[in-house]
């Protein structure tokens, strides 16, 4: 009795390890094979990262490397069929000119246009997946590095009527989500008075938001 109950045992313990090992496997080949939109922006970053010598740029392309992967993962999660692969490709070129057209100094740090106490930046990857949120743009404060609050201007993925903003500090540390006070689309800011937005919705309604209170007017 004993020598079966311990030969159960041994069979129970290898068929929990082989359970183990291929949930495992097969969450590795999911993370392997599903492309992301973030892949191409991921591998640039890296490059300007191995060319920077600049302390400050080199902390902003870490913590830019950090919410591009996260925002990978969180898009792969939320996403199960894979991307478009000519969209991945076009997306790709677009970043090569870009870098080619700033001699190499890197598109995340050169392409904001100033707005009262921060710039404007368009064409910058949300740190939320698109079933979540509909991008527009961000604001990013003039604040020291690792302390900067970053306004993404956008939508509720679920929602896009309802325009939103989401605030997060540089990490990324996320704030919350602020919904506009009514239903007229996406938002994307347009300018700036120290640090009050202005905000553009796609209907063409105008509102603004104070980033100090948070609050909408």
């Amino acid at each position: 009795m004993r020598t079966k109950h311990s030969r159960g045992i041994i069979i129970g313990l290898a068929l929990a390890v082989a359970v183990g090992t291929l949930t495992t496997a097969s969450a590795f080949l999911r993370d392997q094979s599903q492309p992301s939109h973030f892949d191409r922006d991921i591998e640039v970053i890296r490059e300007q990262l191995a060319n920077a010598k600049d302390p400050d740029i080199i902390a902003s392309l870490k913590e830019k490397i950090a919410i591009a992967e996260e925002s990978r993962r969180q898009e792969q999660d939320a996403n199960p069929v894979p991307a478009d692969p000519k969209a991945l490709e076009r997306k790709r070129n677009t970043l090569a000119t870009e870098i080619a057209a700033n001699d190499g100094k890197g598109v995340f740090e050169i392409r904001g246009v100033p707005a009262g106490d921060g710039e404007i930046i368009n064409d910058l990857q949300p740190p939320l997946p698109a079933a979540q949120w509909v991008p527009g743009n961000v604001w990013q404060a003039n604040e020291p590095r690792g302390k900067r609050v970053m306004v993404w201007a956008g939508a509720d993925g679920i929602d896009p009527a309802q325009g939103a903003v989401l605030v997060t500090l540089e990490g990324p540390v996320f704030d919350r989500i602020y919904p506009a006070p009514e239903k007229h689309g996406s938002l994307k800011v347009e300018s700036a008075e120290g640090r009050v937005l202005r905000l553009r919705a796609e209907d063409g309604t105008l509102v603004e938001f104070n980033v100090d209170s948070r609050t909408f007017k």
